[in-house]
């Protein structure tokens, strides 16, 4: 996106208050504008009542929701400075944030090293789950006879509340006991 679409979809300007030349980096097109004031709300987790965006899109639930799912698939922080719309309008906490997002990345094997060092490190605070954990348990998903990588979806699938930290060790104990058993 451009610079100067930027600097004025930040600074609140409306479609008719654009200058011509930015207007004709937008094609001439209303469409496209609204269409940048979006992108550009949710790739930088803006508040919806003081933006832009709640005049271009009028569903305000609908882009906090996509708003969480930009910033799930792109790895970013939890938008705390949100959160008092997204704890209690979508009922997401930091914890049911990056409990999905690492079973995400767990479910398509993707290395640890892939999570931003911030994330990464608000995924430990609030999961226990650090590198060389993260690093284990993919390890045991790929030695393991039993699909661990299977149990792990089963548990987060049937067990919301469940923390990956415990289901973490409830697939190592089980692998621990069964390794034990066949001894």
């Amino acid at each position: 996106m451009n610079a100067e679409v930027e600097f004025h979809i930040r600074n609140n300007y409306p479609w008719s208050k654009l200058p011509l030349n930015v207007k004709q980096l937008l094609a001439n097109s209303q469409k496209e504008y609204d269409k940048s004031v979006v992108n550009y709300s949710i790739k930088n987790q803006l508040r919806y009542k003081l933006n832009l965006v709640k005049h271009v899109r009028k569903d305000e639930r609908r882009y906090y929701e996509d708003l969480l799912k930009y910033s799930m698939e792109h790895l970013m922080l939890f938008p705390y400075h949100l959160s008092d719309i997204i704890v209690k309008g979508l009922r997401v906490t930091p914890f049911s944030y990056y409990q999905k997002m690492m079973h995400n990345i767990m479910s398509s094997e993707k290395s640890y090293d892939s999570l931003p060092n911030f994330t990464a490190a608000d995924c430990l605070r609030l999961l226990g789950i650090g590198r060389n954990q993260y690093i284990d348990i993919m390890n045991q998903c790929r030695s393991s006879k039993t699909s661990v990588c299977k149990y792990l979806v089963l548990f987060f699938g049937s067990v919301r509340q469940m923390g990956l930290a415990i289901i973490a060790l409830c697939c190592y104990n089980h692998l621990h006991t069964h390794a034990t058993a066949s001894s």
